[in-house]
């Protein structure tokens, strides 16, 4: 005799089902006289038997049913079959999975964060909400970093622009999600895009009023490289989670891999090249074309833009 569990996947969604089998066998069909009832109407009334063979093998048989019956793929009609445990047998629309319930349980897995976080945006209403603010956050950054008067196509692209994004970012990644775990997860990745969209606007203008105010290129030039290095860093420790079955510290190890070797990437031609002098770099001076309540240190007049360009380029007045 062998304690066996069926785990019985059909339209109500998945119940379990615990059972003995010895030399008898057991009937699984749609009759109440069934071990194992099914509730399909593609099944008989009795469709399949599952027995135990003289040297303990499972026995897998069809009842010559109406519709037939298949495991692994493969046809069963009228046959008997050895069955090993976890195959999947298809009656109908039904299907159905045996296990060894004497087997040990494999260790529960860790409760991602990340699953936490999109579990706190589950309904349409809160996704659609948290879209709306990825939306304007965008847009109204956009707005501030201009000095162009505020036009409604401009504003549309923008709308349009991140929402493309997250199309694409969910839909993509959810397909390879489905091909390396099996879900995709398209939902949490749409919840990461917009949220990655929000802090990364923040960032940018916090940014840009620090350096402004501090007007030193070089620490302005670091601020932005750690700030922006830790942002992606943790927005691909975010993705990894949801497309991947990486361990923790392997998901920060690969995401901190991936930005270095981009970064690497992105100065590798200044790296092979004379450094040149730009005009921030040579005037240790910071730019931003923000509302002036956020700026609080002065700007720089023209007449001292002047002389430092006098300076840059060596031009002497006639």
């Amino acid at each position: 005799m062998r304690n066996l569990i069926a785990q019985i996947s059909d339209k109500d969604g998945v119940r379990i089902q615990r059972f003995n089998l010895d030399e008898r066998g057991i009937n699984i069909g749609r009759s109440w006289n069934s071990d194992i009832i099914i509730q399909d109407r593609f099944v008989d009334a009795q469709h399949l038997t599952l027995s135990l063979g003289d040297d303990g093998k499972l026995l897998l048989e069809d009842l010559s049913s109406t519709n037939g019956s298949q495991l692994n793929g493969k046809s069963l009609r009228a046959k008997q079959k050895n069955y090993s445990l976890e195959s999947e047998v298809r009656l109908g629309d039904t299907l159905i999975r045996f296990f060894d319930a004497d087997a040990s349980v494999a260790p529960a897995t860790l409760r991602s964060r990340w699953f936490v976080l999109a579990e706190r945006f589950s309904s349409w209403p809160s996704l659609l909400v948290l879209t709306m603010v990825a939306a304007f956050v965008h847009t109204m950054v956009n707005e501030l970093r201009t000095t162009e008067p505020v036009q409604l196509d401009v504003l549309l692209v923008s709308v349009a622009g991140v929402l493309a994004l997250l199309l694409f970012w969910s839909l993509v990644l959810g397909f390879i999600a489905k091909l390396i775990k099996g879900e995709s997860n398209a939902r949490a990745l749409w919840i990461l895009a917009c949220l990655g969209i929000i802090v990364a606007n923040i960032l940018t203008i916090a940014i840009l009023v620090i350096r402004f105010n501090l007007q030193d290129h070089d620490i302005g030039q670091w601020i932005s490289l750690l700030c922006f290095g830790a942002f992606a860093v943790w927005l691909l420790v975010g993705t990894f989670s949801y497309i991947s079955s990486m361990s923790t510290s392997r998901k920060w190890l690969v995401s901190l891999l991936v930005v270095l070797s981009t970064y690497g990437l992105m100065r590798s031609d200044e790296f092979l090249r004379e450094p040149h002098q730009s005009w921030r770099s040579f005037t240790k001076t910071e730019a931003a074309t923000l509302p002036p309540i956020l700026l609080v240190r002065r700007g720089v007049s023209l007449d001292e833009y002047q002389s430092a360009a006098e300076d840059l380029y060596e031009l002497k007045p006639e």
